[in-house]
C-alpha cells in the first residue's frame, strides 16, 4: 500500500517523494495493479496514465491534469470513505479516474 505524503517536488503522481513506501532504496510510486493508493488531508494530486489496484481518497483531494496529456487512473476499485467533517473531491482539467 502506498500513502500520499505530499513530500516531493511537485504534485506529480509518479514523483516518488510523494509517496511512504521506498522500493529498492529510492522512492516509489503506485504503478501496477497489485499496488493500492491511499491518499487523505488535503492534497492536489496531478495524475498519469497508470492502472492500479485500489485507491482510497479522503478529505479535500484534487486529481488534476497538469501536463495536459489528458491522464487517466484506472483503478479496480476506488473507495471513499466518510472523512471527518466531509470528503470532496474534485477532478479538475481532463484528467480521469475509470474503475471497473
Amino acid at each position: 500500500t502506498f500513502t500520499w505524503s505530499g513530500h516531493g517536488s511537485d504534485d506529480a503522481w509518479d514523483t516518488g517523494g510523494n509517496w511512504t513506501v521506498v522500493c529498492c532504496g529510492h522512492p516509489a510510486y503506485p504503478d501496477g495493479p497489485s499496488h493500492h493508493a491511499t491518499i487523505s488531508g488535503v492534497h492536489n494530486v496531478d495524475l498519469i496514465n497508470e492502472s492500479i489496484g485500489n485507491l482510497a481518497l479522503s478529505g479535500t483531494v484534487i486529481l488534476g491534469d497538469a501536463d495536459g496529456n489528458d491522464p487517466t487512473l484506472f483503478a479496480q476499485k476506488v473507495t471513499i470513505p466518510g472523512a471527518e467533517g466531509g470528503t470532496t473531491i474534485k477532478i479538475k482539467q481532463k484528467a480521469r479516474v475509470e474503475t471497473d
